[in-house]
C-alpha cells in the first residue's frame, strides 16, 4: 500500500511538473501589462499601445507631407498635452480627438475629428500657415495651431515629444512594444489583413508595394520609408494583432527588436 501511494506521488509530481512547464509562459505572458517604450538617449518613456499606434500616426502623417520632424514634436506635444494621445469623442464643450479639436471651431465633423489622421492632418494644415513657425519654441507653435487657455503647458511636453519624434521619424528601432504572445486575436486574420492594408495605403499611399499571403503581408522597398513604415507596424502590433514584423536588418515578436540573420528585401508581417 505505502509503496502504490509512493508511487502516486511519484507520477503527481511529474504530471504537475509537465504542466507547469507547459502553462508556466502563459501564465507569465498573462501577467504582462501591455506596453511600449521610447529609448532615448537619457529617458525612457512608456506608453499603452493604443497610445504609440496614434504617435506613429501622428509622424507618418507629418513624413507623408513632407515635413520636418519640428512638426512632428510639436503635433506630439499638442496631443500629448490635449488627450495625452487618446483620441477621445469627448471633451471641453464640444472638443474631440487627439488635439481636442472643435466642430464647432471649424476643423471638421466630429467623427471625423476622431480619426488620428484625419485630425493630424488639420493640425499640420494649421500649422504650416503660420509663417515662420519653424522659428516659434515647440510650445508657442503648438499654442499657434490650438490657442489654448493653458498654452505654456506644452513645454512640459517638448522633451517627451522629441524624443518620441526622432524614433518614429529616423529610429524606430529605439522603439519596441511589449506585448502578449498568447493573447486571442481581436479579429479573422482576413478582417485584420483588409484593415490594416486599408490604413498602409491611406497613411502612407502603399497599394501596389503590398503582396497579400495567407499568414499577412509583404512590403516591398520603399525606401526610406521603410524603417518607419516597420515602426508603425509594430506600434500598431496590439490593434492589429500583429505577430511579427520583419526588416532588412531587424526582426521583431511581441517582445524587442533583433538582429536579423536574412537580409530581406521587403517587410514580413505575419498575424497572430
Amino acid at each position: 500500500m505505502r509503496r502504490k501511494s509512493f508511487f502516486f506521488v511519484i507520477v503527481l509530481v511529474i504530471a504537475v511538473g509537465a504542466i507547469s512547464t507547459w502553462e508556466w509562459p502563459r501564465i507569465r505572458d498573462a501577467s504582462l501589462i501591455p506596453r511600449c517604450a521610447f529609448y532615448g538617449t537619457t529617458d525612457t518613456y512608456e506608453l499603452s499601445p493604443e497610445q504609440t499606434s496614434n504617435a506613429a500616426t501622428i509622424a507618418a502623417v507629418a513624413s507623408r507631407r513632407g515635413l520636418p520632424k519640428r512638426a512632428t514634436t510639436v503635433a506630439l506635444a499638442a496631443a500629448l498635452q490635449e488627450s495625452k494621445l487618446i483620441s477621445l469623442d469627448y471633451g471641453d464643450r464640444d472638443s474631440v480627438g487627439l488635439f481636442q479639436q472643435r466642430p464647432s471651431q471649424g476643423w471638421g465633423p466630429k467623427q471625423s475629428l476622431i480619426d488620428p489622421v484625419y485630425s493630424s492632418n488639420k493640425f499640420y494644415s494649421a500649422l504650416v500657415r503660420h509663417r515662420g513657425w519653424q522659428q516659434l519654441s515647440i510650445a508657442d507653435a503648438a499654442q499657434a495651431v490650438q490657442r489654448s487657455a493653458a498654452g505654456s503647458a506644452y513645454a512640459g511636453w517638448e522633451s517627451q515629444a522629441r524624443v518620441m519624434s526622432e524614433t518614429l521619424t529616423d529610429a524606430p528601432y529605439s522603439m519596441t512594444c511589449y506585448l502578449h504572445r498568447y493573447g486571442s486575436p481581436p479579429d479573422a486574420v482576413a478582417k485584420r489583413k483588409t484593415a490594416l492594408s486599408h490604413d498602409l495605403k491611406q497613411i502612407f499611399g502603399l497599394t501596389s508595394a503590398l503582396q497579400s499571403h495567407t499568414w499577412g503581408f509583404s512590403i516591398a522597398s520603399q525606401g526610406v520609408k521603410n524603417d518607419q513604415i516597420a515602426g508603425w507596424l509594430v506600434a500598431n502590433a496590439d490593434r492589429f494583432g500583429i505577430a511579427s514584423v520583419r526588416t532588412k536588418l531587424h526582426s521583431w515578436s511581441r517582445r524587442e527588436w533583433r538582429k536579423n540573420s536574412h537580409d530581406l528585401r521587403w517587410i514580413e508581417v505575419r498575424f497572430l
